[in-house]
Formats: structure tokens, C-alpha cells, sequence
């Protein structure tokens, strides 16, 4: 099945069709395909125990991971360095991330709530989706309210 989903990802037709889209686009059509392929997983492999949560904690997961695994291709990192990005690659996490807080005018302190503030709370987010009571739990434990 993951093997499938390589199979799709790099036909020549795909990445053709998806060159002239945004980075946002294109990332939202590689999200879309994912998200399918994990439902499917999910379902397949968890049977009635999978539900669509987890599909969205999962590629909120994926997108925290996204962003801190591809920040040597960002627009952050290619500013600093003069390097140039043509399109196709330019539609990763940390890129989209990147270019919407530009877009926010949050300037000064773009690296950091790309790269260390956003995939916590992804991370965070995806945690209290998944297990509400338990991520409850843990949060009073740690500011101390039983």
C-alpha cells in the first residue's frame, strides 16, 4: 500500500500536473493523498477501532515533523544562505509554515515560531484530538492542579 502511494507520488503526470500549483496547493493535494492513505491504513490495519482523529492527529503530526525535518529547503533558510528554490521543492511544510507568517507580517520572529513554536503545538493540538481526557490529566499535572 505505502509503496502505491511512492508509485503515485512520483509519475512524472503527478508532478507535472502539480509544478505550476502554489506550494500551499501542492501541499494541500500531497495532504490529501496522505490523509487517505492513513485512513485506509488505519481502517485496514484498526478495523472499526480507527476513527477520522486520528487520520487528523497524524498529519497534524506529520506537519510538525514536516517543519523541522525540511527546514534545509525553506524560504527561512534559503534567505539566510542565497539559495534559490525553483517551485516543486519549495511546497514543504516549513515553507508553507513560512510563508504564511510573512504573510501575517510576523517577521522578526519567523524562524522561531516556525521552526520551535508551531510544531509544538501542532503536536500538542494532535495529542488533545486523540486522547482529550488523558491530555487533560497531564496538563493539570503540570501546573500542579489535581
Amino acid at each position: 500500500m505505502f509503496a502505491g502511494l511512492g508509485f503515485i507520488a512520483s509519475r512524472k503526470q503527478v508532478l507535472e500536473f502539480i509544478a505550476p500549483m502554489s506550494p500551499l496547493n501542492s501541499l494541500f493535494m500531497w495532504y490529501i493523498l496522505f490523509g487517505g492513505f492513513l485512513t485506509l491504513l488505519g481502517y485496514w490495519v484498526l478495523s472499526a477501532r480507527w476513527d477520522i482523529k486520528y487520520t487528523v492527529a497524524l498529519l497534524m503530526v506529520t506537519w510538525a515533523f514536516g517543519i523541522v525535518l525540511y527546514w534545509p529547503i525553506s524560504g527561512y533558510s534559503t534567505s539566510i544562505t542565497g539559495a534559490h528554490l525553483t517551485g516543486v521543492e519549495d511546497a514543504t511544510e516549513d515553507a508553507v509554515t513560512y510563508s504564511f507568517l510573512l504573510s501575517l507580517g510576523i517577521h522578526d520572529t519567523t524562524g522561531i515560531i516556525t521552526y520551535a513554536i508551531v510544531p509544538f503545538l501542532l503536536i500538542v493540538l494532535a495529542g488533545w484530538i486523540v486522547a482529550p481526557a488523558m491530555f487533560s490529566r497531564i496538563v493539570r499535572s503540570l501546573v500542579g492542579r489535581s
